[in-house]
């Protein structure tokens, strides 16, 4: 995939009284949280409505939700923990001895995890149980459970995380060189992911191992993790890095501002970044921008759904916003689908193109968005480098059955078609030479391989070995202009008009095999076509389709000039052009 950038599909903000401290949305985007630094906690649904509003009483630290969106614990500023539902029922308030720095919830919400300013760490049940407690070398600034709340990961200014059972027995223990700022772990505790202030990532299987480390310019300021641990992103100063399960940068990405908050889908196929710049993006696993959205005021937080397709964001402007990406990407598709049925109603053959399209709505029914939206790229790549190889090609075949005689009017019955790849316009014709021509000059619309009829009057001014230009000027559905010129060498009887025994060509100009084929093919019974005229014309007129078919069959005779079989009703021969009658 390559960049988009385009706006994303903010479907609702909600104002709350202040600066959005923490924002979440349950897994399925159907339930929306967000707490203020001044301790307001808010539920909304997934159109923005408030469903309830409830006052903490002290300034809000941190928040999580569960999985299901049934129930949220906050921790506020005055060493309070709460643990409210979906309606907004408080089931507890646990007291501490410090002020509580970050929590986790196991995905149904029946296990919490604490850290505290006091070193230590908590497990409680969601019946406010204290399970046990790990005493630590230091304040403990993360923590992070397993999605069962198998496993604990624990990290501080000790330098050392350490990573325990759900029993509170410790299985491992590693000590960076600065301290743990951030820890994630993945939904079966196989990895944990860390961020430590001597500038290191560090990602570690169950049993302690480093999987790998590396060492950024930055400080990590935020990061999170899929949960299988294949999607990873990492902020650390102006940008946010993305890497896979093995350790490969697959992305180094930057926009504008600071990073503040990041956020990976549970699939592990999306990110979402916010910015001191006002601004979310939201990226594909690989770190290519989809979209990106500015609102008033510094992004606080972010969240995601499970699949990506619904995005939360909080603001210091207390707002929060919310994003649908299911509408998103259908707009997409639909707005490549709507350049694709401009490039076919100009003329363009994409039918490699409407394949790739149709395979994108597939993908994109099925939810599966980064294949829709890659699927949907290259429609519209095919399509753009059929469309640069297609352009307008005007020929014209003209005949005559008299000879052209000095300063006599001959008729000279002409077929002018568009023989190009894609509808021309605004076609002009004009004729330089010692020749005066009578006729309409300008037609409007030329689709492709369409053609028409018509005469023009040529009275000869100079007898003999004569040159005669023709200039073709038109224009593509993009208005680009084309001009052609063709210079034909005619020959004029100085006294005696002569009489043909069959049609002479005078005038032959761009592909006229197709054009006699398909004059053939419309003469022997396929649609009629059409060409529009300029308002002044009197004796051009569309080519009328054949007539209906009378009850007695047509005799079949041979033509007398190329012996091919043609129908007694013809006028003329639409092989040689032979005037038949």
């Amino acid at each position: 995939m390559v960049d988009i950038a385009k706006t994303g599909c903010k479907t609702w903000e909600f104002k709350a009284e202040a600066e959005i401290k923490v924002v979440r949305t349950s897994q399925t985007g159907e339930a929306v949280a967000a707490v203020t630094a001044h301790g307001h906690l808010i539920f909304l649904d997934k159109e923005g409505r408030l469903v309830w509003r409830a006052e903490l009483g002290a300034n809000a630290v941190d928040m999580a939700l569960s999985s299901d969106g049934e129930l949220m614990a906050v921790a506020t500023a005055d060493n309070k923990v709460h643990l409210f539902d979906k309606f907004g029922k408080l089931h507890w308030k646990l007291g501490l001895k410090a002020t509580v720095t970050s929590i986790s919830m196991s995905s149904t919400g029946t296990l919490i995890a604490l850290g505290a300013l006091n070193s230590s760490a908590y497990l409680v049940d969601k019946n406010g149980k204290v399970h046990w407690t790990f005493k630590a070398g230091g304040p403990v600034r993360a923590v992070a459970l397993s999605a069962k709340g198998t496993y604990m990961a624990i990290g501080g200014d000790d330098h050392t995380i350490h990573y325990l059972d759900s029993r509170g027995a410790l299985r491992w223990k590693y000590t960076t060189q600065g301290r743990i700022q951030f820890l994630r772990v993945d939904a079966n505790g196989d990895y944990v992911l860390g961020a430590s202030d001597d500038k290191r990532i560090y990602f570690f299987d169950r049993h302690g191992n480093i999987v790998w480390n590396p060492r950024n310019p930055e400080h990590c300021r935020y990061l999170d993790m899929s949960g299988d641990a294949r999607g990873i992103i990492v902020g650390t100063g102006g940008e946010a890095l993305m890497f896979g399960k093995e350790g490969g940068l697959l992305r180094r990405w930057s926009g504008e501002g600071q990073v503040t908050a990041v956020a990976m889908a549970r699939n592990a196929e999306y990110g979402i970044v916010g910015t001191t710049a006002q601004k979310s993006y939201f990226l594909s696993k690989n770190g290519d921008l989809i979209w990106e959205f500015e609102a008033p005021g510094e992004v606080t937080s972010v969240g995601l759904s499970a699949s990506g397709d619904f995005v939360v964001a909080g603001t210091k402007e207390k707002l929060v916003l919310f994003f649908d990406n299911n509408k998103f990407f259908e707009d997409y598709i639909m707005e490549a689908k709507r350049k694709l049925i401009d490039y076919k109603r100009s003329g363009v053959n994409i039918l490699e193109a409407e394949v790739l399209l149709q395979r994108a709505e597939l993908e994109l029914n099925r939810k599966e968005y980064s294949s829709a939206i890659n699927y949907a790229l290259g429609a519209e790549k095919v399509a753009t480098r059929i469309r640069e190889k297609t352009r307008p090609e005007v020929s014209i075949l003209a005949v005559i059955y008299d000879s052209l005689t000095l300063n006599q009017p001959t008729k000279v019955n002409t077929i002018i078609m568009n023989t190009g790849s894609i509808h021309a316009k605004e076609v002009r014709l004009e004729f330089q030479g010692p020749f005066e021509v009578q006729g309409e000059r300008r037609f409007l619309d030329l689709k492709m391989n369409m053609f028409f009829e018509t005469a023009f009057v040529m009275v000869p001014r100079q007898a003999g070995a004569v040159q005669f230009k023709v200039i073709m000027a038109f224009i593509d559905p993009d208005d680009k202009e084309f001009v052609a010129e063709s210079l034909q060498t005619l020959t004029v009887d100085p006294a005696n008009k002569v009489k043909f025994a069959k049609s002479q060509a005078i005038l032959q100009v761009g592909n006229i095999a197709k054009l006699v084929k398909k004059v053939q093919a419309a003469k022997t019974g396929k649609p009629p076509v059409e060409a529009k005229l300029g308002p002044s014309s009197t004796t051009l007129q569309p080519r009328p389709g054949p007539a209906p078919p009378k009850p007695a069959v047509s005799a079949v005779i041979r033509c007398p000039g190329c012996g091919k079989p043609v129908q007694t009703e013809w006028t003329g021969c639409p092989f040689c052009l032979t005037k038949l009658r």
